[in-house]
């Protein structure tokens, strides 16, 4: 959980998990590292969506939590 910002005007000094949302750039980077063969944990992604979404994970880490890990780290 993250503690949200006490000037905001949307849930100030709230604790929140982490948000956002799979932009372009994430697509772009997804596509660009999947693998051929490459396969999905989940049955309802293809691989590169599934990377997709771990980029956009990584990136709202590192924007809201100032936390870094990479792709490869989140289970």
């Amino acid at each position: 959980l993250v503690r949200r910002n006490d000037r905001v005007a949307f849930m100030a000094g709230a604790h929140v998990f982490p948000g956002g949302r799979v932009d372009a750039g994430d697509r772009a980077d997804a596509a660009a590292a999947a693998t051929a063969g490459a396969t999905s944990r989940f049955a309802d992604l293809s691989a590169v969506e599934e990377h997709a979404y771990r980029r956009a994970a990584v990136r709202e880490l590192r924007e809201e939590a100032s936390l870094r890990v990479e792709v490869d780290d989140l289970i």
